[in-house]
C-alpha cells in the first residue's frame, strides 16, 4: 500500500510561490515538486490581498508583476480546487465546529474555518485518492498554529 501526501499552502506561502521575495526559491521548489497541493478559499483571497498590498502600498511589485502573479495564482487555484467536494461554509454545523476550534485555540473564526476545511479535505483525499493513507501537511509561517488542532505543518519563513 502506498502512502500519499496532500500539502495545503497558506496565503504567505502562496505569495512566495508566485512572487520573488526572500524564501521564494525554497517554497517554489517545494511547491513545484509536490503532486497534491491545495489551499483554502480564505488563503486564496488573502494571497490576492497581499499581492495587491505589495503592489499598491508597499511598492514591492510593479502593476505588471502584480497582475501576472494574480493571474498565475488564480489559474492554479481554479485548477487545484476543481472537483473538490467542499464544506458548506454557511451551515450551522460548520460554524459550530469552527467556533469550537476558536474557543480551544483562541484564534479567529476565519483561521479556524480554514483549519476545519483542511481537516475536511484531508479526510476526503484519504478516502478517494490514497485508500486512507494520506498525510496532510500545511505550509505556514505560523509556528505551532495547527499543532493545537492536530494538523502537521511545515514552517515557512
Amino acid at each position: 500500500m502506498s502512502v500519499g501526501r496532500a500539502s495545503l499552502f497558506d496565503a504567505s506561502a502562496l505569495v512566495k510561490v508566485f512572487t520573488d521575495e526572500p524564501g521564494s526559491e525554497i517554497v517554489r521548489h517545494y511547491f513545484n515538486h509536490e503532486p497534491t497541493k491545495y489551499t483554502t478559499p480564505f488563503c486564496f483571497y488573502e494571497a490576492l490581498g497581499i499581492l495587491k498590498a505589495k503592489w499598491k502600498y508597499g511598492n514591492e511589485l510593479t502593476a505588471e508583476k502584480y497582475l501576472e502573479a494574480a493571474r498565475r495564482l488564480t489559474a492554479w487555484y481554479g485548477a487545484s480546487s476543481r472537483g473538490i467536494d467542499d464544506l458548506d461554509f454557511a451551515s450551522h454545523a460548520t460554524f459550530n465546529e469552527a467556533k469550537r476550534l476558536a474557543e480551544k485555540t483562541a484564534l479567529d473564526l476565519v483561521r479556524e474555518l480554514g483549519i476545519f476545511r483542511l481537516q475536511f479535505i484531508t479526510v476526503r483525499i484519504q478516502r478517494s485518492c490514497f485508500n486512507n493513507t494520506t498525510h496532510g501537511q500545511t505550509h505556514t509561517p505560523d509556528t505551532g498554529l495547527l499543532d493545537k488542532v492536530g494538523v502537521p505543518t511545515l514552517l515557512i519563513q
